[in-house]
């Protein structure tokens, strides 16, 4: 009766420069030991975890995903629609968001944001639903041609109007939100500078 040898696979794993001389690598296995004594073997080589795929939306690409840390619930904008994963395999319509690019999203612990850039902006709260910000300073905002000023944008402008009350200058080339340049005036700039920071304050407070 042949006898069972023992081979130490869980003693480490490298790799010399001259690989005939010495290999000794683990790909897609990990070594694990035993805890207690008396097992069959000195080790195991157990699988790696990995990413599978659980699920699938089929109503267009994808623009955007959230997790709401408060209620452990993935939110995804996919095609013009917004979707709660309810379970592992199963996601819920909530309503439907225009457009067909990226769209920003943020939330205070309750109400989750959804801006389109340069577009419409959408709340929503597990009992009101999804529903259209309708603001009039969010709405004159948008209507401008600045399009949606985010925090790196304020500190540029902030920047531009430090300069400007230095050098004397009112007026100056500015990128928009499309990227196209624009002359614009200092009081252009402070309005809208203005306005997206009272509405950036405002938004926590739904």
């Amino acid at each position: 009766m042949g006898k069972r040898i023992e081979v130490p696979i869980s003693n480490g794993y490298y790799e010399l420069d001259s690989i005939p001389w010495s290999a000794q690598t683990c790909i897609n296995l990990y070594p694990q030991n035993p805890i207690k004594s008396g097992t069959l073997s000195t080790g195991a080589l157990m699988r790696t975890p990995g990413l599978f795929q659980v699920d699938t939306l089929s109503s267009g690409i994808g623009r955007g995903f959230h997790k709401l840390l408060k209620t452990n619930k993935l939110y995804s904008v996919n095609g013009t629609q917004l979707y709660v994963k309810t379970n592992i395999s199963s996601n819920t319509s909530l309503g439907t968001i225009e457009g067909s690019g990226r769209v920003s999203t943020a939330d205070n612990g309750i109400t989750l944001c959804i801006i389109i850039p340069g577009g419409k902006g959408y709340f929503y709260t597990e009992s009101a639903g999804l529903s259209e910000i309708t603001d009039t300073i969010f709405v004159d905002f948008l209507s401008t041609r600045w399009g949606d000023a985010d925090e790196k944008s304020q500190e540029r402008m902030s920047r531009a109007l430090h300069v400007a009350s230095m050098t004397g200058q009112t007026e100056t080339q500015w990128t928009m939100y499309d990227n196209s340049v624009q002359v614009v005036t200092q009081n252009e700039m402070i309005e809208a500078l203005t306005l997206a920071i009272q509405k950036q304050s405002e938004i926590w407070f739904i």
